[in-house]
This record gives structure tokens, sequence and C-alpha cells, in this order.
């Protein structure tokens, strides 16, 4: 391993830790784990709420987007050819944008 790979796994290394803190900070405020505020926040009412606060192509995307996400294969990212590894990234950051394009819309619209 070169050292500038080294460098930038260290960079990786910091960014993982700066999401895990996050999720902690989250779960704390929240007094629930991640996976049970998320729960909560995509139930049917929740979503039917969305539906009719925000645009439909707005809310379109936002659906698209949950279900991009819950195809995507979790168990070894690591272990993906270095091509696919770029893809799901570039996945990753369009449908957290999209996200943040709905939760913005969203609130500007009186939800939240």
């Amino acid at each position: 391993m070169g050292l500038s790979a080294l460098l930038t796994f260290t960079s990786a290394l910091k960014l993982l830790g700066d999401l895990l803190r996050d999720i902690a900070e989250i779960e704390g405020k929240e007094g629930k784990r991640l996976d049970e505020i998320l729960k909560e926040v995509l139930t049917p009412s929740k979503m039917v709420e969305l539906s009719s606060r925000l645009t439909p192509e707005t809310y379109a995307a936002f659906v698209s987007s949950l279900f991009r996400l819950s195809t995507l294969n979790w168990a070894d990212l690591t272990a993906l050819p270095s091509d696919e590894k770029k893809k799901v990234a570039e996945q990753l950051k369009e449908i957290a944008e999209t996200i943040e394009r709905a939760v913005r819309e969203f609130e500007g619209r009186g939800g939240g």
C-alpha cells in the first residue's frame, strides 16, 4: 500500500468516525436507534403527509430514492470492485441530495 493510499484510508476513517458520532448524537437526542427513527419517519401516514406537501416531482424522486437505497447491497461494500464502489458512491450521493431536497421542500411548506 502506497503512502498516499494510506492517507486516503485515514481520511475515510475520519469520515466514518464523523458519521458514527453524528448517528450517536441523533440516537442520544431521540432516545432510539437510527433504524427505529427511520421506521417512524417512513410510516405510511408520514408518506401520505409527504405526498400532500411535496410537489409531485419531488415526491416521486424521494420515493424513487428510497427504493434505490433499499436495493443497495450493504453487506460488504468493501468487497466490490473499484468501479462498482465508485458507482455506489455516486448513487449514495444522488440519493442523499434527493432526500435533502425533499426535506427542505417539506420544511418550507410548514412540515417538520
